[in-house]
């Protein structure tokens, strides 16, 4: 499989997809391919590593290896018909376009990418949207700030979620997550994660609590609203886990990583195993 191709992901809207183009995807190396069906796309100065994840979301980890490796990186974004890029707070929508009696709704979210030099020191980003090639595409470009030449690798996350809320769960930009021992406050009720676990909890004491996200979830699925699909819900339950999972430990790390890993497991089983609604 080659960049070329595009990274494919739903939206919080059945029936929907956006597609996701890595810049100079002509000259990157195919996928190699990684444990849990991730993959990197290679090139001499930039690699680019995407792991997707059950239920409509997709992380992506730009490395630039060497000074040389250009600081201006556009991603192009395909998007449906009638819907458009936003810039948000601390955020970047997906949204439907608005008609009469029907105003704008969001479809998905993009994180305001995180940066970091190779002694872990944060970097500016700046997010700009505009139009892309070829014509229909727009473009998500990270400029990023200045680099000492000695601070190579510079790695930036950026991340994409099917949600339908206007949050990514980083309330500031480069969000290294909640201080150790701080957490957001338990939802409130006897509601519980069906099948999987309520909280993921780090050896420093953050808890990152999930049953809000699956209560939403099951609501979902047993009102089965308009313009919305299991599929639909399952998606935006991956979103609202990976909302707690960044408030309480960052966009990027090892706690990070592993949170978004037991929400995507939960979402893989609840895809398996929950039904309701229209399909």
């Amino acid at each position: 499989m080659w960049a070329k191709d595009g990274i494919f992901a739903p939206t919080a809207h059945p029936n929907r997809q956006i597609s996701i183009h890595l810049p100079t995807e002509l000259v990157l190396g195919p996928a190699a391919w990684l444990p849990g069906g991730g993959a990197v796309y290679g090139s001499a100065d930039v690699d680019y590593t995407v792991v997707p994840y059950a239920g409509g979301g997709v992380d992506i980890t730009v490395t630039r290896k060497s000074v040389f490796s250009a600081s201006t990186i556009p991603f192009g974004i395909k998007l449906p018909a009638a819907t458009h890029l936003r810039s948000g707070p601390n955020v970047v929508l997906v949204e439907t376009d608005a008609t009469a009696g029907n105003p704008s709704r969001v479809i998905g979210t993009f994180s305001v990418p995180a940066a970091t030099d190779a002694n872990q020191v944060p970097l500016s980003v700046t997010p700009t949207l505009g139009p892309g090639f070829p014509p229909g595409q727009s473009n998500l470009t990270i400029d990023l700030g200045p680099v000492s030449a000695f601070a190579f690798p510079v790695t930036i996350a950026l991340s994409y979620r099917a949600s339908d809320v206007p949050t990514t769960g980083a309330p500031s930009t480069n969000w290294q997550g909640l201080p150790p021992g701080v957490n957001v406050p338990a939802a409130p009720g006897d509601a519980h994660c069906q099948g999987g676990p309520d909280v993921f909890a780090s050896a420093d004491g953050r808890v990152a609590n999930f049953v809000a996200a699956c209560a939403t979830q099951q609501q979902c699925l047993a009102t089965t609203p308009a313009q919305t699909s299991v599929d639909s819900c399952n998606n935006r339950l991956l979103a609202h886990m990976s909302i707690q999972c960044t408030t309480v430990f960052g966009q990027t790390g090892d706690d990070y990583d592993g949170c978004t890993r037991a929400a995507a497991d939960y979402v893989a089983w609840a895809k398996a195993n929950m039904t309701g609604g229209p399909r």
